[in-house]
């Protein structure tokens, strides 16, 4: 139970930061309320890069289209959207199946590299304080090693989009460990 009020109470505090003013609370249900940014899935993934303005992009011949396709309605048509967003975090050393069990008990899903962009251009501050990782999305990246999509910084100062690598494994259940500054950013179901 602890541990569950300590996420709880880590996503109040982030969503706190981020609203900046918009008085987000803790409901009495111990729900969080969360933020909104808009997606337009219109635009095409080098255009929702761009429109980030981040300083840096690594492994930029592997975050492309072909390896992160945008996702789109059958009939092609979709217009900018309301996405609500909660950052995950767990506040401990967490493996990739903790992240998961934590994100479904919750009815949240892991948000994909065109909501995690979204994310990124309307609060481009966020991630100086902790790196931000997307896993509805990923790819085998040009080094053979399978990386997900996530947003942090260079010294506090330049703000980048990169891969990270599943490989720093746990003993316990053979899956990827992340360190506990690390937030995930999940949408609702």
């Amino acid at each position: 139970m602890k541990n569950k009020m300590s996420a709880i109470v880590a996503v109040f505090s982030i969503m706190s930061v981020i609203c900046l003013g918009c008085g987000p609370s803790l409901n009495s249900d111990g729900s969080v309320n969360s933020v909104f940014a808009y997606v337009d899935h219109d635009r095409t993934l080098a255009e929702m890069i761009k429109a980030g303005k981040y300083d840096f992009v690594y492994y930029d011949k592997d975050i492309v289209e072909k390896n992160f396709p945008i996702h789109q309605p059958s009939n092609n048509v979709w217009p900018p959207i309301g996405i609500e967003f909660v950052l995950v975090h767990l506040d401990k050393t967490a493996s990739t199946n903790e992240v998961f069990q934590y994100m479904d008990e919750h009815d949240l899903w892991p948000a994909w590299i065109e909501e995690l962009l979204a994310f990124g251009e309307e609060f481009p501050d966020v991630q100086r304080d902790f790196p931000i990782i997307a896993f509805g999305s990923s790819c085998v990246a040009s080094d053979g090693y399978p990386r997900a999509p996530y947003l942090a910084n260079s010294n506090g100062f330049y703000r980048y989009l990169s891969l990270t690598s599943f490989l720093t494994y746990s003993s316990l259940d053979d899956s990827p460990v992340w360190h506990e500054s690390c937030r995930f950013l999940a949408v609702h179901k």
